[in-house]
């Protein structure tokens, strides 16, 4: 369990040195090596580890649609509940959304969630036509097609939810993710149907194609039924819809209140598409944010002391110790990176890396910690 380790800088001191070559001539050519390329066999299209694709044919709105969905890595190590994350246009963000969401649960950043991607499938299949059928809560004349975004929130409720939570072990939370008119559809769903999500994601949103429903809605919406929500909108500051965002989220705030369950960003040196990769990031971290609560160093204090491992003596034993409402851990007199912020009462975690920490007494009535350390537990009483 010994946290330092000491890395030689003489390995990076290693090199070899050699004379340089005389330069040519003037004029001289100096031609590129040429290397035959190695004997190699197609095998096929990359894709996302550890997904399957589903296709059904929707009762509610004339199209079939592809639902893909990817578990993480130790989905098979439990039997746990996991939570999902939902990516609209998942014919281009389900890998996105896969990647980002295995490297922050990796860290313990977020929950390992199953991330579920949903597109169409018909044979006549143009993303501008489903795009703006399905996402748009306005029927606009000069829009053909526009105006079904309730139809497509049925679509999401009565078939995609079940089809993904009869065949994996989905938890009650859900986050939304989308871009531009997703991002739109992102919004009509916060302020529609609350109950259905408990995140939202939404990058760039084109909040002017459905200005009439929002005024419309936020007119009828009471705080408390969006009082639990955590909303998280980012724009890029180049090119993009930063004045039709804005103001979007101060007519949410208006009725929620400054509340640091939503919140915005304007990225820099970015454009529409650009802020992206950093909305869904940015996003989910916001999504999954755990508590800090603010408990006493009195409370912290019944935590501290010297624990060991009663199994195995040749364990390094370790010492809490409470400080600036946070806990530490101390190793043979030397101090862990970590924080551990307190969760609950008797929870707490660190941020930015797979380390949690937690108290419970043993059957003698001795307090001991679980220590889950990159995957790994330890369990250590009090001495």
């Amino acid at each position: 369990m010994k946290r330092w380790i000491v890395i030689s800088n003489l390995a990076w001191l290693a090199l070899v040195t050699q004379e340089s070559p005389a330069h040519p001539p003037t004029g001289a050519a100096n031609p590129a090596p040429t290397f035959a390329p190695p004997a190699s066999t197609t095998v096929g299209p990359v894709v996302v580890t550890r997904s399957t694709a589903y296709r059904f044919q929707s009762t509610i709105v004339d199209d079939v649609y592809e639902v893909r969905v990817s578990v993480p890595e130790d989905y098979e190590n439990d039997q746990k509940p996991r939570p999902v994350i939902y990516a609209l246009d998942g014919q281009w963000d389900f890998s996105l959304l896969s990647d980002i969401v295995g490297k922050l649960a990796w860290e313990g950043s977020i929950p390992d969630a199953i991330v579920v991607g949903v597109t169409w499938a018909d044979a006549s299949f143009q993303p501008a036509a489903e795009r703006t059928r399905d996402f748009t809560p306005v029927a606009r004349a000069n829009v053909p097609g526009s105006g079904g975004a309730a139809n497509f929130l049925k679509v999401l409720e009565r078939e995609v939810f079940p089809l993904v939570e009869s065949n994996y072990r989905a938890s009650n939370e859900r986050v939304l993710t989308g871009e531009s008119l997703g991002a739109l559809f992102v919004c009509y769903a916060l302020l529609e149907r609350p109950d259905l999500f408990t995140g939202y994601v939404s990058s760039s949103a084109t909040t002017d194609r459905g200005n009439e429903y929002f005024a419309r809605r936020l007119k009828e919406v009471t705080p408390e039924l969006l009082r639990d929500e955590r909303a998280y909108f980012s724009v890029g500051a180049l090119y993009d819809n930063e004045t039709e965002v804005r103001g979007f989220v101060d007519a949410l705030r208006s009725v929620v209140g400054q509340s640091p369950k939503i919140a915005l960003d304007v990225v820099p040196g970015v454009g529409h598409t650009g802020n992206q990769t950093f909305a869904y990031l940015r996003g989910l971290l916001h999504a999954f944010e755990r508590p800090r609560l603010p408990l006493s160093e009195h409370f912290l204090e019944r935590y501290e002391g010297d624990y060991f491992e009663p199994a195995q003596p040749d364990v390094p034993d370790l010492t809490i110790e409470a400080g600036h409402g946070t806990l530490r851990i101390v190793e043979a007199g030397e101090r862990w990176p970590e924080v551990f912020y307190a969760a609950s009462p008797t929870e707490f975690y660190a941020q930015g890396t797979d380390a949690d920490l937690s108290f419970h007494r043993t059957a003698d009535g001795k307090l001991a910690f679980t220590l889950n350390l990159g995957r790994t537990l330890y369990e250590q009483v009090r001495r």
